[in-house]
């Protein structure tokens, strides 16, 4: 992993402000990484020191996993009031699923990190598992169920009902999603 998409901080960043943690975060962001964050704009690649600085901040808050799981569910929704969301909504109603999205997965993973490994194995007509390997901060469990959050917003895009579980197994680089749907 070499670097991320600004457009992550930034909507973890008005999530934090929206839910009064934006403080508490700024005290846990180490100094050196505070001009970059707090000035950062959608859009631009952050490197991955950066990214692990702020993923760090966010595991010492101490949050839930829901909440954190919430945090990236409004992410998500926040994709889905974009472009790609009108277009996902316009897909669904000439039959995509998420299959459909699965099948794009890599390229839409190539947009937002440059690096990791994203291992997508179906398991069933309408079951598939999302391995993530090679991801420096999936030791926080922050981030894993942010992206577990976020996943599950731009599936439901796609589907009306949605299962999608972590896995046990994980290592300090490593984790994998179970998607289900009906």
């Amino acid at each position: 992993m070499r670097a991320v998409r600004s457009t992550l901080l930034c909507f973890g960043l008005q999530e934090l402000r929206a839910r009064n943690r934006i403080e508490d975060y700024r005290r846990a962001l180490p100094v050196w990484a505070h001009e970059t964050v707090f000035q950062a704009v959608a859009g631009v690649w952050l490197p991955i020191e950066l990214v692990m600085a702020h993923f760090g901040a966010c595991e010492s808050l101490g949050m839930s996993a829901q909440e954190c799981f919430d945090i990236g569910g409004a992410s998500g929704r926040r994709l889905s009031a974009s472009s790609l969301g009108a277009l996902a909504r316009m897909a669904t109603q000439v039959g995509a699923s998420p299959s459909t999205v699965l099948a794009v997965y890599h390229r839409l993973w190539s947009r937002v990190f440059d690096g990791g490994v994203v291992d997508i194995t179906t398991v069933g007509p309408k079951e598939a598992i999302i391995a993530y390997r090679d991801l420096p901060f999936a030791k926080f469990a922050y981030c894993q169920h942010t992206l577990r959050g976020a996943n599950d917003s731009a599936f439901r895009l796609v589907a009306k009902t949605l299962y999608l579980r972590a896995l046990p197994g994980n290592t300090d680089d490593s984790f994998a999603l179970r998607l289900s749907w009906a």
